[in-house]
């Protein structure tokens, strides 16, 4: 179900099916990521775009996703501010609280469609890397330790 970039797939993430490049081409990256204060870690930002394009389009034409994500995950502030989603389980609690809840713990995130070619909804290598950046917190670039 992977479309893998050309370059090696041992130095280069494999892009899934609910990658933004995958579902809405066109699509400019709005993640604001960066290594300085304030923003989303590089590193976090990337993996959030090659697993949860759901949340960054409005694609409604995509013909394998049926869902666009309703929750904002574009600025740090929309983790670490609470959460304002539809499901209450998670109200008064920082965002990135219901995001490490479906993505590490329940794993429902991405979804099951996301498959990745180590037959998982996300690669190894970027669960750990959000589950560290979300099990600290969901801190900023500049403080960020992977």
């Amino acid at each position: 179900m992977c479309v893998a970039d050309d370059a090696d797939s041992t130095s280069v993430p494999t892009i899934n099916e609910c990658s933004l490049a995958v579902i809405d081409p066109l699509k400019e990256n709005p993640i604001v990521a960066g290594d300085e204060a304030g923003k989303i870690p590089l590193s976090v930002g990337e993996a959030l775009e090659r697993n949860c394009g759901c949340h960054y389009t409005s694609n409604a034409t995509s013909p394998y996703i049926p869902f666009q994500g309703g929750t904002q995950l574009q600025v740090l502030a929309n983790f670490t501010n609470p959460y304002n989603g539809a499901n209450s389980l998670y109200s008064g609690q920082p965002a990135y609280e219901a995001v490490r809840d479906r993505v590490v713990r329940i794993g429902d995130m991405p979804m099951a469609l996301c498959e990745t070619d180590e037959g998982g909804r996300i690669t190894a290598a970027d669960l750990a890397l959000l589950t560290a950046w979300l099990d600290q917190g969901a801190p900023d670039g500049a403080t960020f330790q992977p």
